[in-house]
């Protein structure tokens, strides 16, 4: 018997599907109870909390078999893939050493700006590390040479590293080249509502929040200001009037 779904943090038809016994999302996300909810949400991934989706009931296919004999059936199914794309502040790729997934118990690794994993698709968390070139350390200057004889130079030359601050590694941490993110995986909503304009903008450097949910927000007005003035687009503040092009910047990858 079918039965009626509210949209929690981390599910999206993908998960869904897998927890009720589905190849695929396409048993749920194409079910007719759920016509007008695929057409306000055109990425059956990007659901919105609170929200009601059907679960229907799984249909049953016969196939012919003879008896007394072993037969091979093959399922169909379509598998998930974690999109992530590394930028830098200039949009361009992030030339990343090596990146590390970590997805429940599964371990991925890899090199470059685009990641495309395959992963559990019941899977709400993962973690991201990625290793940056490191910083070169400026060079100490030459000591100026001391006059045969005569005492030392005067003022001495000052060297960076004899000023390190002691506290900066509790800081900043002492490995500078590595960068630990923890994502939330299939809990980003739809780009039709200021939610999911608000998370794209938090993903893309900017800082929406404010209240979640909330497009006259002060600080979301400023976020969707700073992002239109970047991209040269009119400065409305309003969250909904860059949905297309926030939807087109962050969503689509390489």
């Amino acid at each position: 018997m079918s039965k009626v779904h509210t949209i929690a943090e981390g599910d999206c038809c993908s998960s869904l599907a897998a927890a009720n016994g589905f190849g695929d999302y396409k048993g749920i996300y194409d079910d007719g109870a759920n016509a007008a909810l695929k057409a306000s949400r055109p990425n059956p991934n990007m659901m919105v909390v609170g929200e009601s989706i059907t679960i229907p009931d799984r249909g049953k296919k016969d196939a012919p078999a003879k008896t007394n004999a072993t037969a091979k059936f093959k399922l169909k199914a379509h598998g998930v893939k974690l999109h992530i794309r590394l930028r830098d502040n200039a949009d361009g790729a992030l030339q990343a050493r090596a990146w590390r997934l970590t997805v429940g118990p599964d371990k991925f690794e890899g090199h470059g700006a685009t990641i495309k994993q395959a992963i559990n698709p019941v899977a709400t968390a993962a973690t991201l590390e990625i290793d940056l070139d490191p910083k070169a350390a400026p060079p100490a200057p030459a000591p100026a040479p001391a006059p045969a004889g005569g005492p030392p130079p005067y003022p001495p030359a000052i060297a960076a590293i004899d000023y390190k601050d002691k506290e900066e590694a509790a800081y900043l941490g002492a490995d500078e080249r590595t960068v630990r993110w923890t994502l939330v995986v299939g809990g980003l909503p739809s780009f039709n509502v200021v939610a999911g304009v608000q998370q794209r903008l938090e993903n893309l450097g900017f800082d929406p929040f404010g209240e979640p949910g909330k497009e006259d927000d002060s600080k979301t007005k400023a976020a969707v200001i700073a992002y239109q003035r970047k991209y040269k687009l009119p400065e409305t503040g309003k969250a909904l009037d860059i949905q297309d092009d926030i939807r087109d910047r962050h969503d689509k990858t390489d």
